[in-house]
């Protein structure tokens, strides 16, 4: 199925705070299916104030929810994922 919106111009994404809420997959599903063009993802775990804080490997949800997206990638979109 198209989308009837695609977007054309989005080559790259990264999303900082991921938790792997319904709403982040929601989110990352909809960019990987529309971004026609895109061409790599980063997904970053890490709150910003937690990066270099002993917190900051307690993302373990998060890291089994991104895994789960690549599912969904299309031909030649790298996917990038922080511990």
């Amino acid at each position: 199925m198209a989308m009837k919106y695609p977007n054309e111009h989005l080559k790259e994404v990264e999303m900082v705070g991921f938790v792997g809420s319904a709403i982040d997959i929601e989110l990352t599903v909809y960019l990987l299916k529309s971004a026609v063009k895109l061409e790599k993802i980063v997904i970053d775990p890490r709150a910003a104030y937690l990066v270099g804080t002993p917190w900051e490997k307690e993302n373990k949800g998060a890291r089994e929810c991104a895994e789960q997206l690549k599912n969904h990638l299309t031909l030649g979109v790298e996917f990038f994922f922080f511990f």
